[in-house]
């Protein structure tokens, strides 16, 4: 009997010794990310020079827009994203952060307009891109594109739990390479990023014909998408609102309130 409680001990020895690295490197890891905050959006996480890190903005821009550097702000999807903070800050005399995101919904859209006014109810301007995402009769409520809705609303504490994974380790081993040096930065530090090729490298003839915004003499309706939206928006009377319709889009009249 001895000998065979002998024999254990050098398994039970080594299962406790794997267990305890495991955890140990669990924690390392953890601990790494918690401090690096990828996102930057955890309440405990040390001021670090962090970036715009995630190619699915929906990720790095609930930071932005509760950044104080801004004060006004771009929405919208691609057909917004080329809009230069840079050349609209002198000529509406304000800092604005583009937060535009690739075929981002109109309740995407939302709830990242919603972020941006709690932290700046009296922002100095606010710019819309009205496209399709905000014309459709149906509009889906999310895309394929992960959401995470935890950065948008509720305690900034069940951040904690929500970094325990394998994209957060790795956003945050992005954005500790970018801060130390060992990688470029992809995107603007206002979120503004110049997406398309070399102006060099545009040809007329092989591009198609920008397709036209429709009829703008049909009647003009309400649509459902500003009506879900809009009720989480609350500005100062002083914030100045401005939608566009970007080119090749469709004819619509969206009712804010």
């Amino acid at each position: 009997m001895r000998s065979s409680i002998s024999n254990s001990d050098p398994w039970r020895r080594f299962l406790a010794w794997l267990l305890g690295t495991a955890l140990g490197g669990f924690l390392f890891v953890y601990a790494f990310v918690a401090i690096v905050d990828p996102w930057g959006v955890l309440p405990l996480s040390p001021p670090l020079p962090r970036v715009p890190v995630s190619s699915n903005a929906r990720y790095s821009f609930p930071a932005l827009a509760r950044s104080p550097a801004f004060n006004a702000a771009i929405f919208g999807t691609s057909t917004s994203r080329l809009l230069n903070p840079a050349l609209l800050d002198p000529l509406l005399g304000a800092s604005f952060a583009n937060l535009a995101m690739n075929s981002a919904t109109a309740l995407e859209q939302s709830r990242l307009l919603a972020v941006f006014a709690r932290a700046h109810p009296a922002a100095r301007a606010v710019l819309i891109g009205l496209d399709p995402a905000w014309c459709d009769e149906h509009p889906e409520a999310l895309t394929p594109r992960p959401f995470p809705a935890w950065m948008y609303g509720g305690s900034p504490w069940g951040g904690y739990l929500e970094i325990a994974n394998l994209y957060a380790v790795q956003e945050a081993a992005n954005q500790f390479a970018v801060m130390t040096g060992l990688k470029r930065r992809r995107y603007g530090l206002d979120g503004y990023t110049d997406f398309l090729p070399p102006e060099r490298a545009y040809d007329p003839a092989a591009s198609p014909s920008a397709s036209p915004a429709g009829d703008r003499s049909a009647p003009r309706r309400p649509h459902p998408a500003p009506a879900m939206c809009s009720q989480q928006w609350r500005f100062s009377p002083t914030t100045s609102a401005v939608c566009r319709q970007p080119p090749a889009s469709c004819s619509c009249s969206c009712h804010f309130t």
